[in-house]
């Protein structure tokens, strides 16, 4: 794989989770990135690909991913330049099948077409936000002052007191990446597609209405990799302390992983 790097680039090391390791590959991998193996085991926990290390040269994280592969962990090297690259993409408003083609269609009316054999991977994620909201009640309460001044007489007055209110706001995409593997995808987002396609099948619930649009693209591109891991609560969050924790490195890395898998295999 080519390494898209910048003057000055980070190199991240990835790798593609393998599910349980033993106390002896823990202690193997802690040893090559020069961690403890408590940190160790808990980066290589989880089920999506992550980074577990970084350099500021090619040769040395190179050299650490033919370790960490001899030890039947796939891992990859890339530059942060190509991490956080944006790779032009189309974002669906709509959608219609049209005998072997799907023709998708933007905000802006443009159309693009694919055939059935033309997405080699269907990414499903999660985005989870933060979502602060302010309320404003009206209360009535004793007023004191007013009271006295009345002699006694009981006097109540109204007052406002506002409430904030944080609540964490769900939204799942689809991106269907082409099989041409130039890192370009299509995107749907469930609050923004227009489901009038569906036709009868047309839910009051957008989520009810993703998961019948996705189990169509399932079924029109069934040669195609479908990942769902980012759909895992809380795998991912809006905002994180280290900027290559973010949805799209996230995405990258999962495309660059099903990439690379494919690229292995014999024509």
């Amino acid at each position: 794989m080519v390494i898209i790097m910048a003057d000055n680039d980070i190199i991240h090391v990835a790798i593609e989770p393998q599910g349980k390791l033993d106390d002896a590959l823990i202690n193997t991998i802690s040893e090559i990135i020069n961690k403890n193996p408590w940190d160790t085991r808990l980066i290589l926990a989880g089920e999506i690909p992550k980074i577990i290390t970084h350099y500021k040269n090619i040769e040395l994280a190179n050299q650490t991913v033919a370790k960490i592969n001899a030890l039947g962990i796939q891992s990859l090297a890339i530059g942060d330049t190509e991490l956080h690259r944006s790779s032009p993409s189309f974002k669906a408003q709509t959608l219609k099948i049209l005998g072997e083609q799907i023709v998708f269609h933007d905000d802006s009316g443009s159309a693009k077409t694919v055939p059935a054999n033309g997405i080699f991977l269907i990414l499903v994620g999660r985005h989870e936000a933060s979502v602060i909201s302010e309320t404003t009640t009206i209360k009535t309460k004793f007023d004191m002052a007013g009271t006295l001044l009345t002699g006694g007489i009981p006097m109540w007055r109204r007052v406002k007191e506002k409430n904030t209110n944080e609540s964490i706001e769900t939204t799942f995409f689809i991106r269907l990446y082409e099989n041409n593997l130039s890192g370009t995808w299509i995107e749907l987002n469930q609050k923004q597609i227009n489901y009038v396609f569906l036709g009868k099948l047309v839910a009051p619930s957008t989520l009810v209405n993703f998961n019948t649009m996705l189990q169509q693209l399932r079924d029109f591109f069934p040669n195609s990799i479908y990942d769902d891991r980012l759909t895992r609560p809380s795998v991912m969050s809006e905002s994180s302390s280290q900027p290559w924790h973010n949805l799209d490195a996230y995405c990258q890395l999962a495309y660059l992983f099903h990439r690379r898998e494919r690229n292995s295999k014999p024509a």
